[in-house]
């Protein structure tokens, strides 16, 4: 049932971000949006992606963020 899921994606969204962690999301086509832009760390964390064939530059974009993120730290 979708509630369950989204109620069990909410509480690892939750639980992620009190480690620390940056959780970025990617909502491919269809999907709870708000949920997937909630549970990111922060609104630029969250890449909505209306045709899967276009989710590259998204995917992309992470990647380089987690990359500047561990020459940083």
């Amino acid at each position: 049932n979708q509630a369950r899921i989204d109620a069990k994606t909410r509480d690892a969204c939750t639980a992620a971000k009190a480690t620390g962690a940056q959780v970025y999301t990617v909502r491919v086509v269809a999907g709870n949006a708000n949920l997937l832009r909630n549970c990111a760390t922060k609104a630029d964390m969250f890449y909505d992606v209306k045709d899967a064939a276009g989710s590259g530059p998204g995917i992309e974009e992470i990647a380089r963020q987690i990359s500047q993120g561990r020459r940083t730290s």
